[in-house]
């Protein structure tokens, strides 16, 4: 009896710092929600959003877009949340839900985008009807035929290809063993469901995606560099990295594998993080800034100093591009992280590039330099 009685305190003493673990991680996801949810007067009117991509939250959304992103990472526990959001009478904020269900994945978020595939907003049902064949489930078939009849082309056009990528999918998960249905998942992984459910099989998929890496469709290539950045096994890094060099030195950088490398799902990658920053690509910079922006690691600052300071050094801060053409500036794109997360370390460079960026009307370093600094003055 008191070895029972010490097993059972044993028990208790380890399930109460687990409980409040859980309930740590509960309080941080309604956190998140509730920060999306603060942001919906920004949002785009409900006749303004694209029935596209182009729903997705960007520019002044990009906070609401990291902290959606935020909320799917963390997988099954985020659907409550994402539920919640596909409530909103915000039509905007209903479409990125959709969009984090989807990329959450798996047979638990057919229902809630099943509610939603009749939504009155085209752009909700147009990622309803993405996320929809991220499920890996035939329930969501149904769905998905009555959306291939939608009356906006671009919400039938997706839904018959979705469609089709699930029954493939459900068709290779037919076979009888786990390696041949990743097999079989493997040759389509060019799809999106695909990519899905291949992640959903964890590192038992890593060695065979890790293979595809070399194949010659390169749909498939990008589609396995996706499904192991989602996995986030640390095996994928060193393959992933591999890549990204030989095409660099090849002279056709192949961005599919920076961007792999900058959204990979695992706190290995901070030293490829690294590396993609000193590639002299700002596309590859690019990816690396926006996931290390959102990088809890004690080199964070540490790294932005130096990079920025780097990049000062070589003029780019105030060079600005040439007529009419979109470019990537590393340095805007520091800036606007500093707005979020910058401290008083900051403030000399980012003065200097206040003083010597170009005006407003060539270039946006110098406003969103300025956005940094007084964000970083009204934090203290």
């Amino acid at each position: 009896m008191k070895r029972l009685s010490l097993w059972l305190i044993g028990a208790v003493a380890l399930a109460m710092p687990l409980g409040r673990a859980v309930a740590q991680d509960a309080g941080r996801l309604n956190q998140l929600v509730s920060r999306i949810e603060a942001r919906a007067e920004a949002m785009t009117a409900d006749d303004k959003v694209p029935v596209s991509r182009g729903a997705l939250f960007r520019g002044n959304l990009t906070d609401a877009r990291h902290a959606l992103e935020e909320l799917a990472l963390a997988g099954e526990p985020a659907i409550p949340g994402l539920t919640r959001l596909l409530g909103s009478r915000r039509a905007h904020l209903r479409a990125n839900a959709a969009y984090g269900l989807g990329e959450v994945g798996g047979p638990k978020t057919v229902e809630p985008l099943v509610s939603v595939a009749r939504d009155t907003n085209g752009a909700v049902r147009f990622h309803a009807a993405l996320a929809l064949g991220n499920t890996g489930s035939a329930a969501a078939l149904p769905a998905l035929n009555e959306l291939a009849s939608d009356r906006e082309e671009a919400v039938r056009a997706v839904a018959i290809q979705v469609s089709g990528h699930l029954r493939d999918v459900l068709a290779a998960e037919a076979a009888e063993t786990t390696d041949q249905k990743i097999a079989g998942l493997v040759k389509l992984c060019y799809s999106q469901p695909a990519c899905s459910r291949l992640a959903a099989y964890g590192g038992a998929a890593v060695p065979p995606l890790i293979a595809a890496l070399d194949d010659a469709d390169r749909g498939n290539v990008s589609g396995a560099a996706s499904a192991l950045s989602r996995i986030g096994d640390a095996r994928a890094l060193e393959p992933l990295a591999a890549h990204f060099a030989t095409s660099v030195q090849a002279g056709k950088p192949e961005m599919k594998f920076a961007q792999a490398i900058a959204e990979f799902r695992g706190r290995e990658v901070w030293p490829y993080l690294k590396k993609l920053l000193e590639a002299d690509l700002p596309t590859a910079q690019y990816y690396a800034l926006e996931r290390i922006g959102n990088f809890d690691h004690p080199e964070r600052l540490e790294t932005l100093r130096g990079f920025l300071t780097a990049q000062v050094a070589k003029n780019v801060h105030s060079t600005a591009p040439k007529g009419s053409e979109m470019q990537i500036n590393p340095v805007a794109v520091t800036c606007e992280i500093l707005a979020r997360i910058g401290d008083k370390s900051f403030n000399e460079i980012l003065a200097k590039i206040v003083a010597e960026a170009p005006s407003a009307e060539k270039s946006i370093v110098k406003p969103l330099a300025q956005k940094a600094l007084d964000a970083i003055k009204q934090r203290g």
